[in-house]
């Protein structure tokens, strides 16, 4: 009759589990959660394979479902767009003005992989997920990726557990 289960993480910093049962993520390593009804409980093994930015939910893991390579990071900053090369937000603005027909909410984020300080290229293809924000229209979205002459390449986003996906 006791409906009540405690949860619990092996490692909270691997992955945490909240009261309702809902496993978050961290960091790479593989944690235990248990859940607890009186003297029954359950446990599922955990694996975390990919990166994840806290600040900002976006997260890449590789395509193949293999852990990233141990000393890889994942840095995301979201640039403003003072911060762009004019040539870049003139080429941002004309493509959400061909796509969106005029002013549309948008979002630059630099998302990198770094080994060791330095930025590098992933062994093999990654999957990146991009939270959706309050103000975003999760039925009209694209994702690109800004090429470094300021051009811009669709990434064929799709909406996947509502984050969008490419």
């Amino acid at each position: 009759d006791n409906k009540n289960v405690d949860w619990s993480s092996s490692d909270p910093q691997i992955a945490s589990v909240s009261d309702t049962g809902l496993v978050t993520a961290h960091k790479r390593g593989t944690a235990v959660i248990t859940g607890q009804v009186g003297d029954l409980s359950a446990t599922y093994k955990v694996t975390v394979i990919g990166l994840r930015d806290e600040t900002t939910g976006i997260t890449v893991t590789n395509s193949n479902d293999t852990p990233m390579r141990e000393n890889v990071e994942l840095d995301v900053s979201q640039v403003e767009q003072s911060q762009m090369e004019s040539s870049m937000q003139s080429q941002i603005e004309q493509t959400m003005n061909m796509v969106f027909g005029g002013s549309s909410t948008w979002y630059v984020f630099d998302i990198t992989l770094m080994e060791y300080g330095q930025a590098i290229q992933p062994d093999t293809p990654v999957d990146v997920e991009i939270p959706f924000f309050p103000d975003m229209d999760q039925t009209n979205f694209k994702i690109y990726r800004v090429e470094y002459d300021g051009s811009l390449t669709d990434m064929t986003a799709e909406i996947l557990n509502s984050n969008a996906c490419f």
